[in-house]
């Protein structure tokens, strides 16, 4: 059984310990590649954590999202075709219920230079 530890999930602690995981984990992902967003959540698949995942393709989708509720994780994307997940990454820490939701920066094959 996979185990996800972090104090943001307080309020959802197994009787196993403090701090241990088991509900579900609420995932926004920014990526502009639609094969990319498959390829996580088939990877999230292969684990025991129960991901619901939560998409946008452009910045403008991920502002609105972003908007609509409080995220465990967020994942964004390097490499935008119009910007970049910096500029999301920026977004995402001055927003003010997701501010301190932790995320991931990923990138497509050929990305990262």
């Amino acid at each position: 059984m996979s185990v996800f530890s972090s104090p943001v999930f307080d309020d959802q602690i197994q009787d196993g310990g403090p701090g241990f995981f088991v509900g579900n984990i609420s995932a926004l992902v920014l990526d502009d590649s639609e094969v990319d967003r498959l390829r996580l959540k088939r990877m999230a698949q292969s684990t025991d954590l129960q991901i619901e995942f939560v998409e946008a393709a452009t910045i403008a989708e991920f502002a609105s999202k972003l908007n609509q509720r409080r995220f465990d994780i967020v994942f964004l994307d390097y490499r935008l075709v119009q910007g970049d997940g910096l500029i999301a990454l920026e977004m995402l820490r001055r927003h003010p219920e997701n501010a301190k939701s932790p995320s991931i920066m990923i990138a497509g094959e050929g990305q990262i230079q």
